[in-house]
Formats: C-alpha cells, structure tokens, sequence
C-alpha cells in the first residue's frame, strides 16, 4: 500500500440514537474494539502458541453529549422513564437492556449525510455506565454515555455487532 497523505484525517462525529441527532458533543467520540483471543497449546512446545482463535469481539462507544437534555438523559438510563417532561428513575432490579437498545449512527459531522465512509452503525446498542452530571459555575454540564454493542442475530454473520461505512442496518 502506497502512502497517500489525504487518507490523515481528523473530526469529530455526530451521534444519532434511532436516527435522532443527540445534539452537540464535547471531546469526540471514542471507539475500543476489545478482542478476546484463545491460545490453542501443545506439550510438545510448552506455552507457545501453535494457534489462536478469536473467542469474542466487544465493541464499546464514548460519547460525551454536551445537551444534557431531559430526552438524552432517559436515552442514558434504560431503566427511567419519560412521561412528557418529567424523568423517573427507580425501576425495579432486573430491567433488561436489550428491549431498550437503540441503533446507534456515529457519522462524521464534516461530511454530508450521504458520506458514509467513516460512518459506524450498531444495530444493538445499550448504555453501560453510570455517567455523573455536574452541576456547577465552574463546569460544563454533559452527559457521558459509554455504549456497548449487544448481538444482534438478525443480522447476517460478521456483522452482527457494527458495520463501518454504512449508515443504517
């Protein structure tokens, strides 16, 4: 492969949740492929590989929404609930992520909406971690939404995590 400097590329990406831009971001968004790989082991070469095999792909998304409107912060918790403009938390234990997953579009805010090629879609997204929202003179109010992809075997094999370069699935 031949170098080419117009493939060096920066921006940020604009996120959209079921097709619904979330608004504004603050620093970028950050994207960990995290690979589980097993090594196959024989006697006659102690603990050196003769093999490996991909056991698991996790695909793991950070945003920071720098709206930290009511409606992005009931897509941050699952387990609340919207009614009109009032937010309720409390649900009992056991909310299941998966009836409350999303598509999640992660499309370079440069280009126009039919340049897909950076663009990064899960079919099966939930929010996973526990943001803290400051309220302060002195900072920024946002909303941090760590995303993981949840199988989605409607798809076809090899895609059932995430597409790169696709706008929907």
């Amino acid at each position: 492969m031949a170098k080419d400097i117009t493939k060096v590329d920066i921006g940020h990406m604009d996120v959209y949740v079921d097709g619904t831009v979330m608004g504004h971001t603050t620093n970028g968004v950050e994207m960990t492929l995290e690979r589980e790989v097993v090594d196959v082991v024989v006697d006659d070469y102690g603990s050196a590989p003769v093999e490996k095999y991909e056991k698991s792909v996790r695909v793991i998304i950070k945003t920071t929404i720098a709206e930290p409107t009511t409606a992005n912060l009931d897509t941050a918790f699952p387990s609340a609930t919207l009614a009109a403009t009032v937010l309720k938390f409390g649900a009992a234990a056991g909310t299941n992520y998966s009836d409350s997953s999303v598509e999640l579009w992660l499309h370079k805010a440069d280009v126009s909406a039919a340049t897909v090629t950076d663009d990064i879609v899960i079919a099966k997204a939930v929010p996973i971690n526990s943001p803290t929202i400051m309220y302060s003179n002195d900072e920024q109010r946002v909303i941090e939404i760590e995303w993981e992809a949840l199988i989605d075997e409607s798809q076809a094999d090899g895609e059932m995590l995430m597409k790169v370069g696709a706008s929907t699935y």
